[in-house]
């Protein structure tokens, strides 16, 4: 900035001087809030300064405010004169992540109590909530608890958990309750409300189960390929005597066996 003078020598011929002044602008010094910490998934708004003629976010938004998430965001303005500045703010996301261990960890006997341990890892503050639900109606509050599932059943068990900053997360995990794995002799489908049905006692939370029922003559008259509870064979429609079973399980073993069916 400042005043300069001009004038031209030509073969000792000296012209008149003219002078003329620089301005020099200074350029908009700015400044966003400073770097924030928010739940996952969660946005917050950005304020830029107001008084500028033009805002460009890093982003791509054009508006003196934006609303953003977890990122790195810089905005330059440009004031009446073409001059600009810039400035950068970061937001983070840390929020807690739900977990936990149970024990015993495979398929139960009901009435075997379970323990589940809490193994959630914090966020950007600790952990200061705990809910539990089971599946079957009852919940906790407790860090680490337990349950006694009284009958057979796949129950789906979740965990919440909240942060001091009202951060949450959950995760869900499904305990297994069955009998031990027993095939019964025969069964009476005679409507008595009482062994009725073909029941294979052990197959509760099992999938992909095959189950084929063949006469004495060899012909097959029932099949299922994801036997279980709700899905047993009743034999309504099938006359008293001896028939032969074959069950496969999930894990390829193949069961055979003869069974009654008398009324």
């Amino acid at each position: 900035a400042g005043v300069y003078t001009l004038y031209v020598d030509l073969a000792g011929c000296i012209s008149e001087t003219t002078s003329f002044s620089v301005n020099v602008n200074i350029n908009p010094v700015i400044t966003l809030a400073a770097d924030v910490t928010l739940c996952t998934g969660e946005e917050t708004e950005i304020e830029g300064p107001a008084g500028f003629a033009s805002y460009l976010w890093s982003n791509g938004e054009t508006t003196q405010n934006i609303t953003a998430g977890a990122g790195t965001y810089q905005l330059t303005v440009a004031d009446p004169l073409g001059c600009s500045g810039s400035a950068s703010t970061q937001i983070f996301e840390n929020a807690p992540v739900a977990n936990f261990n149970i024990s015993p960890a495979g398929p139960v006997s009901p009435g075997t109590l379970v323990n589940f341990t809490n193994t959630s890892t914090i966020g950007a503050a600790p952990i200061n909530i705990w809910l539990w639900q089971y599946g079957d109606g009852g919940s906790s509050a407790n860090e680490n608890t337990s349950r006694q599932f009284e009958t057979a059943g796949v129950f789906t068990v979740s965990l919440q958990v909240i942060d001091e900053l009202g951060c949450t997360s959950s995760i869900a995990k499904e305990v297994i309750v069955r009998f031990n794995f027993q095939i019964p002799e025969g069964f009476s489908p005679n409507g008595d409300g009482r062994n009725d049905v073909f029941e294979i006692l052990g197959l509760e939370g099992l999938s992909g189960t095959t189950v084929q029922i063949f006469n004495r003559w060899g012909a097959m008259i029932f099949e299922s390929n994801d036997y279980r509870p709700g899905n047993f064979w009743d034999g309504k429609e099938s006359p008293v005597g001896t028939y032969f079973y074959i069950i496969t399980l999930p894990d390829d073993q193949v069961l055979k066996g003869n069974l009654t069916l008398a009324r």
